[in-house]
């Protein structure tokens, strides 16, 4: 079935997602007997939307023409038929067609599902507390729960964006401001006790030549403390933040 196995279905899904899972290992497909290949159900997207076992990922990159992004093995048809213009060009088209979709999800429903889910989430963190949630052991995980849910929106916003490019797609994206306005303090704590901090506005995303130096003989890199992940430049500062060093 072409229209849900290649253009409606998990490529554009999973792509979006950007799953490192998906179109490599993580595949279903079923079939009625006499008739066509279905693709489906779509899973496991414990690691997507810019987090990948505890590593971040960056908005860039793509899986069909990719394979290799997670392993160097797995399942090719998704590589191969991404060589095929035909398919590109029905590719493109179809992500073209959902674009206001999708842009509606990202600007809006998300906010509105979250808004419906958001009394969940408090009394799961009041039974397991934060060491009880998987987003406690992952990156992106912020301490108000609805920050998380802003990465979510700008990771998906960027890739949007990135995707239309790469697919040649013609549209105009709505204008998403990522910031609240408010301004956050980033402290950087060196072994000795020793720190030094910066104010940051809402939303901002810190590259690596503003961050304080280091020994880099004693220390491979700045660590969230709140995660021990490793800094990451693609992370939206979107509250107060505590940065140690990581030592080698």
């Amino acid at each position: 079935d072409e229209s849900i196995f290649i253009y409606k279905y998990d490529d554009i899904i999973n792509e979006l997602f950007f799953d490192p899972d998906a179109l490599i290992t993580s595949c279903f497909f079923y079939k009625y007997r006499d008739g066509v290949l279905h693709a489906g159900p779509l899973w496991d997207f414990d690691s997507s939307v810019g987090e990948d076992g505890g590593y971040w990922l960056d908005y860039t990159g793509s899986i069909l023409n990719e394979t290799t992004i997670r392993f160097p093995y797995g399942l090719e048809w998704y590589g191969l038929l991404y060589e095929d213009k035909s398919f590109r060009d029905k590719l493109s088209a179809c992500y073209e067609e959902l674009l206001p979709k999708l842009e509606k999800m990202v600007y809006s429903d998300i906010d509105r599902y979250y808004e419906e889910i958001a009394s969940s989430l408090r009394m799961d963190s009041i039974i397991w507390g934060r060491e009880g949630t998987h987003a406690a052991t992952v990156p992106g995980y912020y301490d108000d729960p609805y920050n998380n849910i802003r990465f979510t929106k700008y990771f998906l916003g960027k890739r949007m964006k990135y995707l239309a490019e790469k697919w040649g797609c013609d549209y105009e994206f709505s204008e998403m401001d990522v910031s609240d306005g408010s301004v956050h303090m980033v402290r950087f704590i060196y072994p000795d006790g020793m720190e030094e901090g910066m104010l940051v506005t809402d939303g901002s995303i810190l590259s690596e030549d503003k961050l304080p130096p280091f020994d880099h003989e004693m220390y491979t890199n700045w660590k969230y403390e709140e995660n021990q992940m490793p800094f990451y430049s693609q992370v939206p500062v979107f509250e107060d933040v505590v940065y140690s060093l990581c030592e080698r």
